[in-house]
């Protein structure tokens, strides 16, 4: 297999990790690094600070570091900044700028073919909430695609590499 599939494969596990996806199996705790929840927490202050909300009507209002919070993207174009970043944190993206954007094009590839992939289960498993009945703990979210492809530039790629990496 090419480190591209697996990559893709990767991410989509990555993203639905971050939703407490029930359909990922595996534990119930969001995935991902301690830096990028730091990096999405001060991205829900943006928010905050400049008056605004995010894309989507059924996003998550705000990031909670409790670790049976779930976290989603409102775009695709997050979600893969958001999978590099966490990537680069754990010392675990040794990938070209090339065969990350061959990646990027397997991702878009998947969401071609079928849409759902957009489509996430979040599940809240904080305090008491993991006690109640799973429909009473999810919420549906929907990702976007934006029209903002700046995620796809090489200085993007090099900047998350050089700032989150584990030598940056």
């Amino acid at each position: 297999m090419f480190p591209e599939s697996n990559l893709a494969i990767e991410f989509w596990y990555f993203v639905r990790g971050r939703a407490i996806d029930p359909r990922n199996g595996g534990p119930l705790r969001r995935t991902g690094s301690d830096a990028l929840d730091r990096v999405d927490e001060h991205a829900t202050m943006r928010y905050e600070l400049e008056c605004e909300t995010r894309v989507n009507d059924n996003d998550l209002p705000y990031f909670n570091d409790d670790p049976g919070y779930p976290w989603t993207y409102a775009t695709i174009q997050e979600a893969l900044v958001a999978f590099l970043i966490d990537r680069a944190t754990e010392g675990d993206f040794p990938y070209t700028y090339r065969i990350w954007l061959r990646t990027i094009i397997l991702i878009m590839s998947d969401i071609q073919r079928d849409s759902g992939w957009l489509e996430l289960i979040a599940q809240d498993e904080t305090g008491e909430m993991g006690d109640k009945p799973a429909a009473e703990r999810q919420q549906r979210h929907t990702m976007k695609v934006s029209d903002d492809w700046s995620c796809l530039s090489c200085d993007t790629f090099d900047f998350i590499l050089r700032t989150y990496g584990k030598e940056g």
